[in-house]
């Protein structure tokens, strides 16, 4: 009996430590993927541009009204 407890024990231990090694990987994974996206996101953000050009399209037709 005592020793079916070590062996369940044992057995329990090493599942256990395997589940950390692969939570760890996974939360790693997971950290690596959110730095990859918020890079990729800030690469694609061209709202600052949007507004200088239409800020820019803007005087440009004042300009156009004003001349005629």
């Amino acid at each position: 009996m005592f020793l079916r407890f070590v062996l369940a024990y044992y057995f329990f231990a090493l599942q256990l430590g395997n589940l950390e090694k692969k939570l760890q990987h996974l939360e790693k994974n997971n950290f690596v993927m959110r730095e990859y996206i918020a890079s990729k996101e800030m690469e694609a953000d061209f709202s600052f541009l949007a507004s200088q050009v239409n800020s820019s399209l803007q005087e440009y037709n004042n300009m156009l009204r004003t001349s005629k």
